[in-house]
């Protein structure tokens, strides 16, 4: 894991935070670990997020032809462009006069908001869309 793109731990006691220490940055895919006494036992959890959302979308685009959304609900996350505050999980869509085929899956921002990664497809002007 790539130490630049984990948020410093967020400590936590019996389902108190008892330190976040980190940034405003929105930030995907937490990962909860214990932390445990010398004695074994469980006394908390820290937990990481593994990559900021914008780092996210930068290598998605990387590897696909069209625009990149993350969105938490209706809040943008990150993205290659503004887009849409409300795209469908899958189907089509038209923003600025373009039609998209619409591809996504579910993450979470730190630490456990619901959110969904877009892959947006520009189609083509022959294709049928609905909206």
């Amino acid at each position: 894991m790539n130490a630049a793109a984990c948020r410093p731990p967020r400590l936590d006691d019996s389902g108190r935070v008892v330190a976040d220490v980190g940034t405003s940055v929105p930030l995907l895919a937490p990962v909860t670990r214990p932390l445990v006494d010398t004695a074994g036992r469980t006394v908390g959890e820290a937990m990481f997020a593994v990559a900021q959302a914008q780092a996210y979308v930068d290598i998605t685009n990387s590897l696909v032809a069209g625009p990149v959304l993350v969105l938490a609900g209706t809040h943008h996350l990150a993205g290659t462009f503004s887009g849409p505050a409300l795209l469908p999980s899958s189907g089509t869509v038209t923003f600025a006069g373009v039609h998209y085929h619409v591809a996504s899956f579910p993450g979470v921002e730190f630490p456990s908001t619901p959110a969904r990664i877009y892959v947006l497809d520009p189609l083509s002007a022959s294709a049928p869309v609905s909206s």
